[in-house]
């Protein structure tokens, strides 16, 4: 019976990961904001939440037939961190009954403890790991030819068994690049942004290193290189500065960690080879379109700084104005709102920085929680396994990440990838 429950934990586990991408969703609310869909505030249950409560399900069926005790805790890094992930879900909690939005407020604390209780549950998975490894592998590999694609042909067709929805280059509220008089659709894969794309594959590639430095088949060592490239490809083709930066990041410490290893180093340089030989062809080829992104020119590339920095103006307001207790969970764009009326729709949006959304959001004090969990997260994964380890390179990608956008807090999909991550930080 054990045997069973551990094994539909186990798989249960490996669909989650795989699927998380997916964006196929049940909208219970859908709301406007000056003539404009107010994205934020959209209320839904994705179809990924159904098999991640399956395996709740299991879980918690698990552990009543093992009936594990309690233990008493032990003072140590491990209690500060779990206590740090206990009061600031409670206190988020909390933040519901001062939010302006509430119903918003009480779906995005939901939201957090689907997060929170996923990366429980995965600590607790250790045994599974290269299966949970080898789906989000493969998960990022299917991305990353969906992204392939979707640039290759420019123009994405909607699907609403994938959540995907369409976007044309030539009409506004596509992400887009422009050269002169050309529209460049960027990728989304199946995710909401192009951002969020090129973040999720970022994560996998890292995933999809290990597979192949610790794989001795050559079969799987083949499959690994191929997905590598075709990931990398991913992140080039979604255009996110802050994907490429925390891809950059990535390479160069996994690299580090590598060549620290007294093995043979054949593999590596074969490695490296391959994906500087691609990243310089497609950068060669679309060398327009990359100058545009990081020389920010154009207007739509001045736009997108403009609004940024009306963003941090904006985080500025709320957290002068909330400064202790925050405007409540999932509110900040309603409090913006509030303040400013006049405003078109679509100019409603999270600041892309998640430690001053989560000030503006849960106030001082829930950044003093939020604060203790990562220090003493920090100190755990270099305790256990240092700083020149996947582990710790995947907690700086998601720190680049965080830095410059908000999905890590403000979207389902970006709490239960943080989820994911620190769930294997964690694992022995």
């Amino acid at each position: 019976m054990k045997i069973k429950l551990q094994r539909v934990v186990n798989w249960l586990a490996v669909l989650v990961v795989f699927l998380l991408p997916l964006q196929t969703i049940w909208i219970i609310r859908e709301t406007s904001l000056n003539g404009f869909k107010w994205q934020q505030g959209t209320i839904g249950f994705y179809a990924t939440e159904i098999v991640f409560w399956l395996l709740v399900l299991f879980q918690v069926i698990k552990w009543l037939v093992e009936k594990r005790e309690i233990s008493r805790p032990q003072l140590g890094w491990r209690t500060v961190f779990s206590s740090g992930v206990l009061l600031l879900a409670i206190y988020v909690g909390i933040t519901v009954l001062w939010s302006g939005d509430s119903m918003l407020a009480q779906v995005m604390w939901v939201k957090l403890l689907e997060g929170l209780l996923l990366m429980m549950i995965l600590i607790n998975n250790k045994k599974n790991w290269q299966n949970i490894g080898l789906a989000i592998m493969t998960s990022g590999l299917f991305q990353g030819v969906l992204a392939l694609g979707q640039f290759f042909h420019q123009y994405i067709y909607s699907n609403k068994w994938l959540g995907i929805s369409e976007h044309n280059p030539l009409l506004g509220g596509t992400y887009v690049i422009e050269v002169g008089v050309e529209r460049w659709l960027r990728a989304y894969g199946t995710l909401s942004h192009p951002n969020i794309l090129g973040g999720f594959l970022v994560v996998t590639f890292i995933f999809t290193w290990m597979s192949y430095f610790h794989t001795p088949r050559r079969l799987i060592k083949v499959v690994s290189l191929i997905s590598a490239l075709i990931i990398s490809a991913g992140v080039f083709v979604s255009f996110s500065r802050s994907a490429a930066l925390a891809y950059l990041a990535a390479f160069i410490w996994l690299s580090i960690i590598s060549l620290r290893k007294k093995v043979n180093r054949a593999p590596l340089y074969r490695f490296w080879v391959y994906i500087l030989l691609l990243l310089t062809i497609l950068t060669t080829m679309y060398s327009p379109l990359i100058l545009a992104r990081v020389s920010g020119s154009g207007r739509l590339e001045e736009r997108s700084v403009t609004e940024r920095m009306d963003l941090v103006d904006d985080a500025k307001t709320v957290i002068s104005n909330n400064l202790m207790f925050g405007t409540g969970v999932g509110n900040f764009t309603y409090y913006i709102y509030g303040q400013d009326k006049l405003r078109p729709g679509w100019a409603y949006q999270p600041v892309h920085n998640v430690p001053l959304l989560l000030w503006g959001e849960i106030g001082l004090i829930g950044v003093v929680l939020v604060l203790v969990t990562i220090i003493s997260l920090l100190v755990l994964v270099i305790r256990r396994k240092g700083i020149m380890s996947v582990s710790f390179a995947l907690l700086l990608v998601l720190a680049i990440l965080a830095t410059f956008d908000h999905y890590l807090w403000s979207q389902y999909f970006g709490l239960m990838l943080v989820g994911t991550v620190i769930g294997f930080a964690l694992s022995e």
